[in-house]
């Protein structure tokens, strides 16, 4: 009986001996004949990274305008009328949907977008695009941020590249005004517009600055105090606002000094400071946030200080207070409204269908079918024609971020997730309650241990334990392995095993966990330049060997097959096989080039068979001959496959597909008696 043990990143073809692929080209005649069969795009949730309260002007209604991120398509805004729980569904008609939206008129709308730095604006009077208007930042892939600049622009930051952006509605002309502070930085967060034309940028993770920049002549100065952070900055006036150390700050527009004291009350609380202002405040009403995560309005002409809001919200928003001082906001797919002070929310789901979303990980489900989620958006889905089960959870844990993988045990669903390093579970048979963490639960937080992002996804190790490869938190290099126990709820993490390097691939015989370290950090360009495959004793805590793989970024899978005693690593370019036993390196099988780059691939088994799926294709192992022979083409890049007796599960963008594993069981029969 053979069996691997295997994590997949961006996995590549591999075997132990001769390479053979008979690659064929995917032709109308098999797409009318293919025996896989497409399950639709069962992937679907809301991912609303910003909304603003804003006046219908076709009925006079206030209703709430959300910007929506869709992973492997196109964005959607959201006009949602939460007064008669409707909501109208505006697809993008191109790029992701992004992180911000402001409304320059009161029938204009400019909506950001992800991946392309766009900005598209929207006709609320004539609900439609204008895509004749429709601009691209230049070289940005990022917008958190836009404000509106006396002169008409609309500004923005991004990333990979600190660089302040600007938009003109009328033309639809997009410019990119040079980088702000640092070559090295990726990020220029946050934007704010002054009247007398002076554009103020946050900046960052390399190194953190707050640099105003005039665009008649390009001038450019950083402000004389300084924060140790990138800071929201909200523009009221001629004067900036910031929190950053401990308080709350204010700056004068035209000197760029801190105005002492600040045009505000302090905190009734001696032990909080305001933390951040809503970008609804005005000269003559701030909403401020405090330390405690209270709402507060604030009349700066009377000093009157009013706390509006406590509830901790555990990842929702707060998106306006509305003419009738009610508090509108969402949380994950649903949204509330709630009068001041409310001790709690009704959440109600966003009243139209969410759009289908890149699937990011599958799981087989021992019952039958699949589990999975969504590249952005923290959900999963739940697949099981047979028993039909097709549905999409609401909100899985409390941050945001998006669930990274995850593995059955005893009948119940634990996964890891980012941006928290959150280890939950979910158990499919009971009844849904997230909100007071009864199912799912969160087990266990590793974000205060140093770590964020699981790139090495989950498996299961020694003792039945859960093992985890994270990456730092954002401006650090480095990453660890962290163990979570089901049994005893028990936690450990071992910080940078190899330095400067984040844990992007795990796998185990059971006994060690074979890992992979790559150069890959948060927010911050990359200090090393090799990668390294390694094996760790988690009883020891200590690391048995490591091999470096020079002038190589990263380490994309590893295998373990028990029945030959080997370890495949599997890089960009080759894969190394190395022993079992002694951990040392036998061969190194070079990559052919047409299955570089082909995005990411699985490895399962059927009835102790072995098959590989890579790009568009599933390669039967033939463990007798060490050869591969290709057994079934996709109509599309298969990104993510899993076996779930009887099936064979995959997936292309947010399309799943599913194969009768007796189909690929009947090629193998050919394929031997050929």
């Amino acid at each position: 009986m053979i069996k691997i043990f295997w994590h997949s990143g961006f996995v590549i073809a591999l075997l132990i001996g001769v390479l053979i692929i008979p690659l064929v080209a995917y032709s109308e005649e098999s797409a009318v004949n293919d025996p896989a069969k497409e399950c639709g795009q069962p992937c679907r949730n809301f991912q609303f990274l910003d909304g603003t309260l804003i006046r219908d002007p076709n009925d006079g209604r206030q209703k709430l305008a959300l910007n929506n991120f869709v992973a492997g398509g196109n964005g959607a805004l959201i006009i949602l009328d939460y007064q008669q729980d409707e909501a109208q569904r505006y697809d993008f008609p191109v790029h992701a949907g992004g992180r911000t939206i402001l409304q320059i008129s009161p029938a204009r709308l400019i909506v950001a977008s992800e991946y392309a730095g766009a900005f598209l604006p929207f006709d609320l009077a004539k609900c439609q695009w204008d895509t004749a208007k429709i601009g691209v930042g230049p070289g940005n892939d990022y917008t958190w941020m836009l404000s509106e600049g006396s002169d008409g622009w609309i500004y923005s930051g991004g990333y990979p590249h600190p660089n302040l952006y600007r938009y003109n509605p009328q033309s639809g002309e997009a410019q990119d005004l040079g980088e702000m502070f640092g070559e090295d930085n990726l990020y220029n967060r946050f934007v704010a517009a002054l009247p007398n034309g002076w554009v103020l940028s946050s900046v960052g993770f390399n190194k953190f600055a707050l640099v105003a920049f005039y665009p008649p002549t390009g001038e450019k100065k950083l402000v004389p105090n300084q924060p140790d952070a990138m800071v929201q900055l909200n523009a009221i006036g001629n004067k900036i606002f910031a929190a950053w150390g401990g308080k709350l700050h204010c700056i004068d527009g035209d000197s760029f000094e801190e105005i002492l004291p600040l045009p505000i009350p302090t905190h009734p609380k001696p032990d909080c400071y305001w933390s951040a202002i809503y970008n609804q405040s005005d000269e003559n009403m701030l909403y401020l946030l405090d330390s405690q995560g209270v709402l507060y309005r604030v009349n700066p002409n009377s000093k009157q200080v009013d706390s509006i809001w406590h509830l901790n919200l555990r990842g929702g928003r707060i998106m306006g207070i509305d003419d009738r001082d009610r508090v509108v906001g969402i949380r994950g797919q649903d949204y509330f409204v709630a009068p001041l002070n409310a001790e709690s929310i009704a959440l109600k789901r966003i009243p139209v269908d969410a759009p289908a979303t890149a699937i990011h990980f599958l799981s087989a489900d021992p019952k039958g079918g699949i589990v999975g989620g969504p590249g952005f958006g923290q959900t999963l889905f739940h697949f099981d024609p047979k028993r039909k089960i097709n549905f999409n959870t609401a909100q899985v844990v409390d941050a945001g971020g998006e669930v990274f993988d995850g593995k059955f045990f005893k009948d119940k669903f634990y996964f890891a997730a980012y941006s928290h390093a959150d280890v939950a579970v979910w158990d499919p048979e009971a009844d849904w309650n997230q909100w007071e963490q009864i199912n799912p639960r969160t087990l266990h937080s590793f974000y205060s241990e140093g770590v964020c992002r699981p790139r090495g996804g989950m498996i299961q190790g020694p003792k039945h334990k859960f093992y985890i490869g994270f990456s730092a938190h954002y401006g650090q290099t480095g990453g660890a392995i962290a163990e979570y126990d089901p049994i005893s709820g028990k936690t450990n993490l071992w910080m940078n095993p190899i330095p400067d390097h984040s844990i992007t691939a795990l796998a185990s015989d059971g006994k060690l966990v074979f890992a992979g370290a790559s150069v890959d950090a948060e927010g911050i360009k990359p200090v090393a330049n090799d990668a390294y495959f390694f094996v760790f004793n988690p009883e020891t805590e200590k690391i048995i060997v490591k091999h470096r793989f020079p002038a190589m970024p990263r380490i994309n899978s590893i295998a373990y097959a028990p029945a030959y005693k080997k370890i495949l690593v599997a890089d960009t370019s080759a894969i190394t096989i190395f022993d079992g036993d002694a951990f040392e390196k036998i061969n190194e099988l070079p990559l052919d080039g047409s299955y570089r780059d082909r995005g990411p691939g699985s490895f399962f088994s059927v009835e102790n068979e072995l098959f590989f799926a890579v790009g568009r294709a599933i390669l039967f192992i033939d463990p007798a001959s060490s050869n591969l022979h290709q057994v079934y083409e996709a109509p599309a890049l298969i990104q993510h496959a899993v076996y779930s007796e009887p099936m064979v599960y995959f997936t292309h963008e947010s399309r799943l597909f599913r194969l009768e594993s007796k189909y690929i069981m009947q090629q193998i029969k050919r394929v031997r008696r050929d």
